[in-house]
């Protein structure tokens, strides 16, 4: 009897959280008067249920009703298909694409966050190996030298060693669509901390090139609810698992650039949250923010498509910092 209170109420958040974002998403529109456009482009072969399935979940979940499988999966199919992630350009991030309409609080929300987050666009850089040139994930500046990553990305960049020799790995942090990068590669010098378990890795940065006046990302103070607004900023790069048309929708040619991504929490768990932002490999390491002030609420570190991904939350981010921040 246990195994099926503790399965009904995880069901029940399940629909609970889906229902939330569905509203952010969707609001009073008709569902299929929104998605119509990219509907068009991923095609049936793609989304077997459809528009039709999922506003009939979003009317059950609103009533209280039990939505069928199908009607579940086709709701989240449709929350995912409005989940954008646009280029960041001269420092800025850009407003939402016109091929979709957006509920007015999702347009106003990130407005608020392109505001509250341009000091911080040149903060996050593009981790790549010097040897190869290869670009390999994301990583953000929690001080003026000190940049957060995950520890898999480390894992990559150092061969499976976990040890960097300085210039081994480089920092881009003007690599954006638009202009061409012209603050050039900042090396990093050294290794300072990593955790695998956690999937989190500090390095140290050396001089810059550019005398850039960059802002260290702010850790937030709390933890955020179920179905609370967020962005990503980072480096998508493609993989093998995208559906090759939903990744030309949301993400186009422009590839290996910077990019911020829309989303909500989805779940949260000891230590990680989940959420749906737009993201792809090259995006590990992105900072997961608060769309109402840009605070970093935790580190992007794996996706499946099409289901979840998964993030490590701030307060874990904060104790694995503390003890290298009073270092420095």
């Amino acid at each position: 009897m246990s195994n099926n209170r503790n399965l009904a109420a995880k069901n029940e958040e399940t629909r609970r959280s889906l229902l939330l974002r569905a509203q952010y998403t969707f609001g009073a529109e008709r569902i299929a008067d929104v998605v119509i456009p990219t509907r068009a482009i991923i095609g049936l072969a793609t989304m077997p249920a459809g528009a039709d399935d999922a506003q009939a979940a979003y009317k059950a979940l609103t009533e209280g009703g039990d939505p069928t499988a199908q009607e579940l999966m086709a709701l989240e199919l449709m929350i995912r298909l409005m989940r954008p992630a646009p280029l960041c350009k001269f420092g800025r991030v850009d407003d939402l694409p016109s091929y979709n309409q957006y509920n007015q609080n999702l347009m106003a929300g990130w407005q608020q966050f392109r505001s509250a987050v341009e000091p911080y666009v040149y903060s996050v850089g593009r981790l790549d190996r010097a040897d190869d040139h290869q670009s390999i994930g994301t990583g953000f500046l929690v001080t003026t030298e000190l940049l957060v990553t995950n520890q898999h990305v480390l894992a990559v960049l150092s061969h499976g060693t976990n040890v960097l020799s300085p210039g081994q790995a480089l920092v881009y942090f003007g690599q954006e669509f638009e202009p061409a990068d012209t603050h050039g590669a900042t090396p990093v010098t050294t290794v300072v901390a990593y955790d695998e378990d956690l999937d989190l890795a500090i390095l140290q940065l050396g001089a810059s090139p550019a005398a850039v006046s960059r802002s260290p990302l702010s850790i937030a103070p709390g933890p955020l609810a179920i179905g609370a607004n967020v962005a990503t900023i980072g480096y998508p790069m493609g993989g093998a698992a995208s559906n090759p048309l939903f990744l030309d929708k949301i993400f186009g040619s422009d590839l290996g650039v910077k990019r911020a991504a829309v989303g909500q929490v989805m779940k949260i768990a000891p230590g990680k949250l989940y959420h749906d932002c737009s993201t792809l490999n090259g995006n590990s390491g992105s900072p997961l923010m608060n769309l109402l002030d840009a605070q970093v609420v935790g580190v992007h570190s794996a996706g499946q498509f099409m289901y979840r991904n998964t993030a490590i939350g701030a307060s874990a981010l904060r104790d694995f910092l503390n003890p290298h921040l009073r270092d420095t």
